[in-house]
């Protein structure tokens, strides 16, 4: 949005499609704090202190439980202690009676609503709805219209939308075109048709991708950890920057392909699909996971349980991120706004005090 603005006055994208996929991103952003919302709220919280000295009239030394017994009373009698650099902080959530009876199975119901949420999405997109994803350019033209009948004349494919959480550099659509005419529209300058594959080819594709991708995430990670131990260096920091950016460099290079070419609503596509793609399918897929390889103990896998601040990042993001995209047009200074909200946010995860950012 930024590169393409600054080469470009004003952008225009698709609406129609931004509202789809922000009505997905906010649900799925709401879907992934609740759980820990509703821990955070009604979890039990205990009182931990860096440092405690017994006040006067203790015993001197090291004190032991059994030396405050009182046998005359019967009782223990504790004397008052000074403490320093105390917090409230929630009970490990593994032993807390809150998760196991309540947050656990919330837990699970939500990541089965996203989902269902994001299966929805696909039929919307890919059946029942998918002229939404067609050219804005061509839609806007009052001699094409998605809903006008083709004639013999004038022959219009229908666009085939980009498949939400795969990889949109343009594979899987079609832009919408018209047989020549005497009153065919001009479609924008740039860019060029994509291959016309099926979805199942598609979807195939993804798959091998995804399988292929996975692997070498898991190389880089082992290979980036030792790296993060010597330079102290925070796993959310570097999942922010190098972890979040290193991976998705060919995705980026076509966004900002397509945006220099004045087709931003396919750049915006493939930051939002990603989005949703984790929200939808990644994260309650990983919960399930976690669930049926039978671990041990819940802190083995993956739970939907997040600091306070993570919670606050993901709501702000996603709330600027729509909030940007409505009206349909856009240009370079709402591009450098998203940039800065990213770089405000990185900063504030890399000042966060070491061991200060958990639950």
């Amino acid at each position: 949005m930024l590169l393409g603005g600054i080469r470009h006055d004003t952008l225009n994208h698709n609406a129609r499609a931004d509202s789809v996929s922000g009505a997905m991103l906010y649900v799925g952003a709401i879907g992934i704090v609740i759980p820990s919302m509703y821990y955070h709220i009604y979890g039990s919280h205990e009182l931990g202190c860096q440092s405690c000295e017994i006040g006067d009239g203790a015993p001197n030394g090291t004190a032991t439980f059994d030396s405050f017994y009182n046998a005359t009373d019967g009782d223990f009698e504790f004397p008052q202690l000074q403490c320093s650099s105390c917090n409230y902080s929630e009970h490990h959530y593994p032993q807390d009676n809150v998760y196991t009876s309540h947050v656990e199975s919330l837990m699970y119901s939500v990541s089965g609503c996203l989902i269902a949420l994001y299966l929805v999405g696909l039929l919307f997109t890919l059946k029942t709805h998918r002229d939404i994803y067609a050219d804005p350019g061509l839609l806007d033209s009052p001699k094409c219209k998605v809903e006008q009948k083709a004639s013999p004349e004038q022959h219009m494919d229908i666009p085939e939308p980009p498949i939400l959480g795969g990889s949109a550099g343009g594979e899987g659509v079609r832009r919408m075109r018209e047989e020549p005419g005497p009153d065919s529209p001009k479609a924008p300058a740039g860019g060029h048709e994509a291959p016309s594959w099926s979805i199942g080819v598609c979807a195939a594709v993804m798959l091998v991708g995804t399988g292929l991708f996975a692997f070498v995430s898991e190389v880089f990670l082992d290979a980036l950890q030792p790296t993060l131990e010597e330079y102290g260096i925070s796993e959310e920091f570097a999942g922010l920057t190098v972890v979040a950016l290193v991976p998705c460099l060919a995705e980026f290079a076509n966004a900002i392909q397509f945006a220099r070419e004045n087709m931003l609503y396919l750049s915006i596509e493939i930051g939002n699909v990603a989005g949703i793609q984790m929200m939808l399918v990644q994260i309650p897929v990983l919960v399930f996971m976690s669930a049926g390889m039978g671990k041990k103990y819940p802190s083995d896998g993956f739970v939907l349980l997040y600091p306070p601040f993570n919670l606050f990042a993901i709501l702000a993001s996603t709330f600027i991120l729509t909030k940007l995209l409505e009206g349909g047009r856009t240009n370079y200074f709402r591009g450098a706004s998203l940039v800065a909200a990213y770089i405000m946010l990185v900063m504030a995860f890399y000042h966060i005090p070491d061991g200060k950012n958990t639950l």
